[in-house]
């Protein structure tokens, strides 16, 4: 597999979902959107699509980073060693939104 394959697109997309990371996920999905037309793969694009709206709605209510996945415990470790990936005002909206609501979005399908 190369890295422009959509079954490489795919696996990134579902990483970003698990762990949360809405603007990345966006970037990633505006950026390969042509790599599903017409490709087998597309009803999973479309359901990461549609996931990522939900996402996006969740931190228009709570704030951007919101839906970092706080509960899955590498990106847990990550954040309570201040890992530089993570903006600390992110994760502090991440903190303060409804965990039960981030993590049934956050599951997969």
């Amino acid at each position: 597999m190369k890295p422009s394959d959509p079954e490489v697109s795919l696996f990134i997309m579902n990483a970003f979902v698990e762990i949360g990371r809405t603007a990345k996920l966006r970037i990633i999905v505006d950026q390969d959107r042509l790599k599903f037309e017409d490709h087998p793969l597309k009803p999973q694009f479309d359901a990461i699509h549609a996931r990522l709206l939900l996402m996006e709605d969740f931190e228009r209510a709570h704030g951007p980073g919101s839906c970092i996945h706080l509960e899955e415990p590498i990106t847990a470790r990550d954040v309570a060693a201040g890992h530089r990936r993570f903006d600390m005002e992110e994760v502090e909206n991440a903190r303060r939104a409804p965990s039960a609501e981030r993590v049934r979005i956050l599951e997969r399908a």
